[in-house]
């Protein structure tokens, strides 16, 4: 009845699964069933998904719009595994049918001549004439480089006599270069850079805009500025520093010994200056200088001679850069570790933990064995220190003669987060103007804060000031409140998914600058303002309220959401958006302008999915493939998807007529899905959204069984082309349904919503009423219903395991404190410190003794013994050891008390499934695992007998047992024993033949 011991001799006559190891049709129930009667499309198997193929990431344009270029990669069973380039097309973009397509050619570009796409594969570079059959192949070719952008300049090294030939590729002129070692182009791509094999040490660089070629002799290294008008060459014995723009060169520092070290080379913006620093060896001991040059001076000069500055004692300079006006070094040090006093011979050595320590002992011991390093702000003229850091003093932002100082309270509450005045465990923010040293406190912590682009403002978040942006006039001090007028709280970030009266503390952001501090643009919740940082005038909302009004979350296109970098717009053009309509999933492009109030002009919106870089809250698996827009033309490369079509590719000008320039349609031929957006009542009678997924010939007289996975958002997958895959841990079949759809199965995806100190409640209060709901539907198997979480969501699937008796069973993989609250949050993390604060706060779950019912209700090994279902455990040899010893926790508490749970732990694994055959190991015992509950089939052996740990990797026990028992009162393999029983020579045949007589 129970799985054998672990000292089980390995007997011969016990089938095994290795040799034919993923032959499905001998052991997956519903998969052979499935084969038998799908007669017009067949079914999507393993050998379909190691071959499945999908576009690449590689996406290139010419500069004239009329070609462009694309991969199509094997995605070899997981996004998560090897992805292997199948072919690479070039085709014409104006309606010709001109295309090419390559087979294991790695990725090239387009010439600036808009002619040529060039390529290489192994030693061979092919320039392929484009619109023509026409191409040249190089041969014996080791590599090749491009300048980037305009991709007029080419140089390919040969492998026979390492020469290197410089192409012009919009005048074909070429240059050769011979016996090259090392060659590259500069960071400005004006300067070819070849480094020889001969004894001289040949440094040739040659000048793609005047022609000119220049050799230096005995160089060990060299440096170029940024612009490429400034070269340093370091000899060995001097740095010889050349200005091109001038034609001169001069030896700006000799070194004192063979043994010095020169690094951190740097020039500052306006390309005037240079820093490096010097390692000196002196009797064994190193001492780091920081040298300065500026043009017009004879020579660099020391700078920081740590021994001689008021630097902090005891630290060492770790590296330097200039701040941006080039007025200020910005120095990172590292703190030496304390030299401890060594205990007497014979002293007791203990620890004593004290009640009033700020930190817990463990954590203390850690805080001794840091590096640490602090920061330093250095005024080159002068060399006086500006600024320099403490413990707890962090540079957060240095622009101008400003700079912004994080001050955090670990060094007066430690660990102590209740102890925190402000009821947080963060700290303060200074703003420090560098010539006088004066600070100013600004209300914010987190980097709510932005310099603009002229550096005469600083703009900041305060969510105490009822959550407003505030300007503060860099030469006046003067504050102004920018937002005013603005409804209350609208700009402060709305997360849907989080039920609490408490409001986010963290804005929507900036959208964009527009140029010469003329506004800024930002986000609310769905539509966007413009702010006026001198707070003269009033605020506009230039969408006119059109977001809040249809429920549409708009921002500007190719700019980030919520985040950073900030792009400066030119305030006369006009802004395209990208749309999201959060109520019916759909995606659009709109337009509008600055400085006046406007709906938004509609250019598309459907019921497809394209690049949503920027949207951080939709919890999708993916953002689509980035828009690419030629140089001339303004001709834009979309990839679009839906649920029917697969991820291809459009071209249009106005992003409103789009002309399909690939058909990649994998799926065609095979058993499909279709996807429904379904509302459902929670139990509180609140309204939810999820994704029911079907089959393409969904039959709505038939009985189905429903996998529910949750993790966050899932209904924003809506319109995704979902890619099949393997399972890499429980909730797979959220993001790739395929597989349990071509099964017979249902999958719905419902939004989760969580709740402080209430997590596990809430999350019922969402799945059992997503069960309700799909129990009164008529095609589903009431009976039939399955669960599945992970990670994040494996709390929430953990507290639904211990209250819900909806589910014929369950799969968890592993997550945080799932199974033991209370025990995670009493223990200490990798740092030493308590998990007390990251369970309380981080994770909501309140303070442990004024919310003692919640913390004891919502601990999993103390409710075990109310749960009911059958439960799949997935935590791994190279997870975390806290996750693993919760899973430890939780599989032990259910063995003791004689309850259905099997726990797979894979060698290779982590916090999910990397290597493909245990991909496909643990899709094959999942999907047995739900078939077996979900759909009657009979229970695998490695359910019925286990497998020993004396037979680990040499039987795989996938064989169905109709013969065995899964445990106690199990009644589905109860009917089988007794079908076994009357018909045994029915189990000769193929499972697909296999049946029960319902007697």
């Amino acid at each position: 009845m129970y799985a054998q011991t672990n000292i089980q001799p390995i007997s011969k006559s016990l089938p095994t699964t290795q040799s034919n190891r993923w032959d499905i049709n001998k052991y997956m129930w519903t998969y052979a069933h499935n084969n038998v009667s799908q007669n017009n499309k067949n079914l999507i198997d393993f050998k379909i998904i190691d071959s499945w193929q999908q576009m690449s990431p590689y996406l290139a344009v010419s500069n004239n719009g009329r070609y462009f270029a694309y991969g199509i990669e094997c995605v070899a069973g997981s996004p998560m595994g090897q992805k292997k380039l199948d072919s690479l097309i070039i085709q014409a973009t104006n309606g010709t049918k001109w295309r090419y397509a390559f087979v294991n050619w790695q990725p090239g570009f387009f010439a600036a001549n808009n002619n040529q796409y060039i390529m290489q594969r192994k030693d061979s570079l092919c320039l392929l004439q484009l619109g023509t059959n026409k191409f040249k192949t190089i041969i014996n070719v080791k590599s090749h480089i491009v300048t980037g952008q305009l991709n007029q300049w080419m140089a390919y090294q040969t492998a026979i006599d390492n020469m290197v030939v410089l192409v012009n590729l919009l005048t074909g002129k070429t240059r050769q270069f011979q016996d090259v070692k090392l060659y590259t182009f500069d960071k400005a791509k004006k300067w070819l850079v070849c480094e020889t094999y001969d004894s001289s040490k040949q440094l040739i660089i040659y000048n793609l805009q005047t022609d000119r070629e220049q050799r230096f002799l005995g160089v060990k290294s060299y440096f170029f500025s940024p612009g490429g008008d400034k070269l340093i060459i370091n000899t060995g014995t001097e740095l010889q520093y050349n200005n091109f723009t001038d034609q001169t060169s001069k030896n700006i520092y000799t070194f004192h010994d063979p043994s010095d070290v020169v690094s951190n080379l740097q020039f500052d913006l306006a390309e005037k200056q240079v820093i490096f620093i010097v390692n000196e060896i002196s009797n064994g001991n190193m001492s780091k200088y920081i040298w300065h040059y500026k043009e017009g001076n004879s020579k660099a000069s020391i700078k920081i001679n740590q021994q001689k500055t008021s630097l902090i004692p005891g630290t060492t300079i770790v590296s330097a850069s200039f701040s941006d006006n080039g007025l200020y070094l910005n120095l990172i040090l590292q703190q030496q570790p304390l030299i401890l006093q060594q205990p007497a011979p014979d002293a007791v050595n203990l620890e004593v933990w004290d009640h009033k320590d700020l930190q817990l002992q463990t954590a203390q011991e850690n805080v001794l064995k840091q590096n640490k390093t602090v920061n330093a702000i250095i005024d080159i003229e002068d060399g006086q220190v500006k600024w320099q850091g403490s413990e707890g003093e962090q540079l957060s932002l240095l622009q101008g003669d400003y700079a912004i100082i994080k001050r955090n309270n670990l060094r007066n509450v430690g660990d102590r987060f209740w102890e925190n005045s402000n009821g947080d465990n963060t700290g303060t923010t200074w703003l420090i103007t560098l010539k006088d040293g004066k600070q100013v406190l600004l209300p914010v912590y987190f980097n709510f804060y932005w310099f603009s682009p002229d550096g005469n403002y600083l703009i900041y978040f305060d969510p105490k000031q009822e959550y407003n942006y505030f300007s503060y006039e860099l030469s006046t001090g003067k504050t102004t409140n920018i937002s005013a007028g603005i409804p209350a709280k609208l700009n402060g970030l709305l997360f849907r998914l989080l039920l609490t009266d408490k409001e986010d503390e963290r804005p929507y952001g900036p959208a964009a600058w527009l140029e010469n501090d003329k506004g800024l643009l930002v986000y609310d919740n769905r539509d966007i303002w413009q702010l006026d940082i001198t707070g003269q005038k009033k605020a506009i909302n230039l969408t006119n309220g059109y977001g809040l009004k249809n429920d549409i979350i708009l921002r500007v296109f190719n700019s980030e959401r919520n985040g950073n970098p900030v792009p400066v717009i030119n305030r006369n053009k006009s802004l395209l958006l990208l749309a999201y309509h959060a109520n019916n999933k759909t995606y659009g492009l709109y337009r509008t302008k600055t400085g006046s109030a406007s709906e938004p002009k509609l250019q598309s919106m459907g019921a497809w999915f394209m690049n949503m870089n920027g949207f951080r809250q939709l919890s999708i698996p993916n953002n689509g493939q980035p828009p690419v827009k030629s140089l001339q033309g303004d001709i834009w490369i979309v990839q679009r998807q839906s649920i029917t079509d697969a991820p291809n590719y459009y071209a249009t000008k106005d992003f409103k007529i789009f002309k399909k320039l690939t058909n990649l349609q994998p799926h065609q031929g095979y058993r499909w899905i279709s996807q429904e957006l379904h509302t459902f009542p929670h139990l509180n009678g609140q309204t939810g959204h999820g994704i029911l997924y079907k089959p393409s010939d969904f039959n709505p007289s038939k009985k189905y069984p429903v996998l529910i996975v949750f993790y966050g958002g899932f209904s924003n997958n809506m319109h995704l082309f979902p890619i099949p895959n393997y399972n890499v841990c429980a909730i797979t079949p959220g993001t790739s349904p395929v597989w349990f759809i071509n099964n017979d199965y249902l999958v719905f995806t419902p939004d989760m919503y969580t709740t402080p100190y209430k997590i596990g409640p809430e999350a019922y209060n969402v799945i059992e009423g997503a069960a309700n709901y799909l129990k009164s539907l008529p095609y589903v198997d009431a009976s039939g219903l399955g669960c599945a979480s992970h990670s994040w969501s494996a709390k929430l699937g953990a507290y639904i395991f211990t209250h819900s008796k909806s589910f014929g069973a369950m799969a968890i993989s592993e997550g945080f404190l799932y199974a033991n609250i209370i025990n995670v949050a009493l223990s200490i993390g990798e740092t030493g410190n308590s998990k007390l604060d990251e369970v309380e706060n981080g994770f909501l779950f309140g303070n442990l003794w004024k919310n003692k019912e919640e913390w004891l209700e919502q601990t999993t090994v103390l409710n075990v013994n109310k749960a009911s279902s059958p439960l799949l455990l997935f935590c791994n040899k190279k997870s975390s050891q806290e996750y693993q010893d919760q899973t430890q926790q939780l599989f032990t508490a259910l063995w003791r008390l004689e309850k259905k749970v099997w726990w797979l732990k894979y060698d290779k694994g982590g916090h999910v499934l990397y290597d493909q055959d245990e991909q496909k190991d643990y899709t094959v015992r999942y999907t047995q695992f739900f078939d077996h509950y979900l759909k009657k089939a009979p229970a695998p052996r490695w359910m019925t007998q286990g497998i020993p740990a004396t037979l680990k990797g040499i039987e795989a026990r996938y064989e169905l047992d109709p013969e065995g028992s899964c445990g106690n009162d199990c009644k589905i393999c109860q009917q089988w024993n007794a079908q076994y029983k009357r018909n045994p020579a029915m189990f000769q045949l193929p499972i697909s033949e296999w049946s029960l007589d319902n007697k």
